[in-house]
């Protein structure tokens, strides 16, 4: 073997081993996985943990999701499975691309789509919440797309941390704790299949008029006044990207409004009604439907914006009636193929205090 030969050879080794350990660290100081930092993030660990093609029901979106959806009070009452893989104040166009993550993984026979943030422009992106989104999918063609994707507003630069992780998070490096070491060798679920169980009771003081969708819509009618309140283009983009991602891989998208009173409105649900009939597709507003009841003093946990675990189960109450009713599925819970399911039901009813 030549001198230039073995040259070339170790320059290509420094150069892999180089690459390696760029990574490597990057994937160390990236605050993702970490609970205690980015305790949401779990909630999409574990979803790459699930067994392919075991999830009949996606639910995907903001905040809402992970704290109002329990697949297991679904699963406890019809032996249907299910995941909420959603991040913090995730934008519509984040939710496409985690649309189609999810696709390579499961065939679910819908996605319930969150709409809160149906609202939301460009000019609303913050860096946190884009790197949140981001940073939890693993990398591969969604991933890269979503980073290219002009909705984002990402920079050159962000967009090559978004793929090394080192350039944006290196000056964690002084403050690096034991969380940080432990998400990579420990491999325990923190949550209940993306779902986070909050005991935590905080009330909202705020008025909400279950009535007030009708009120606006009688008024409406007597008045002919047009609703100005619009879905954001770039968010309608994305919903009708959804529609058609959802006919192409045979499952259905329904959207879905989690209850929310201090930022929903009857015009807001009125929009996304007009988008769904329009696109002859589903939609679900737990804001305003008779058949859900949510007590504001004692189903949340943060004054309003996010349902707590008595919340969850009045939510999961409320869908499991709902896909009874409008899917065919097999119940799963006699299915030895299952058993997870049914031993993680087991534990989330002992955090619940409610085992027998």
């Amino acid at each position: 073997m030549s001198k230039k030969v073995k040259n070339s050879i170790k320059a290509i080794a420094f150069i892999v081993i180089f690459i390696v350990l760029f990574c490597s660290i990057g994937v160390l100081l990236n605050p993702n996985g970490t609970y205690e930092e980015w305790f949401q993030s779990y909630a999409v660990i574990e979803f790459y943990k699930k067994k392919e093609n075991t999830i009949d029901m996606i639910y995907i979106g903001n905040s809402c999701i992970y704290t109002g959806v329990s697949p297991l009070e679904i699963y406890d009452r019809i032996g249907v499975t299910g995941y909420p893989l959603s991040t913090p104040s995730q934008k519509l166009w984040a939710s496409y691309y985690w649309m189609k993550e999810a696709l390579k993984y499961q065939k679910p026979k819908a996605f319930f789509l969150e709409v809160g943030e149906a609202f939301a422009t460009k000019k609303q992106n913050d860096e946190l919440t884009i790197r949140r989104a981001i940073d939890s999918m693993k990398f591969g063609k969604n991933k890269l797309e979503m980073i290219m994707d002009s909705d984002f507003g990402l920079s050159n630069f962000e967009k090559l941390s978004c793929i090394f992780p080192i350039l944006r998070y290196h000056s964690r490096i002084t403050k690096l704790k034991e969380t940080d070491l432990r998400k990579l060798v420990v491999k325990e679920n923190y949550t209940f299949g993306g779902f986070f169980v909050n005991k935590v009771t905080k009330g909202y003081r705020g008025k909400f008029d279950k009535k007030a969708k009708q009120k606006y819509l009688e008024l409406i009618a007597k008045t002919k006044v047009e609703n100005t309140t619009e879905i954001s283009k770039e968010s309608e983009e994305k919903m009708n990207q959804m529609v058609e991602l959802c006919k192409n891989n045979h499952c259905e998208l329904v959207l879905i409004k989690i209850p929310e009173p201090r930022d929903w409105t009857p015009e807001k649900s009125q929009a996304i009604a007009e988008f769904a009939s329009g696109n002859n597709i589903k939609f679900i507003d737990l804001n305003y439907d008779e058949n859900i009841e949510i007590n504001w003093e004692t189903d949340t946990q943060d004054e309003g914006d996010h349902l707590n675990i008595k919340g969850a189960e009045k939510i999961g109450e409320y869908l499991s009636n709902y896909i009874k009713q409008n899917f065919t599925i097999e119940d799963h819970r006699n299915d030895e193929n299952y058993r997870e399911w049914n031993d993680m039901l087991r534990r989330y009813k002992e955090d619940k205090g409610i085992a027998k």
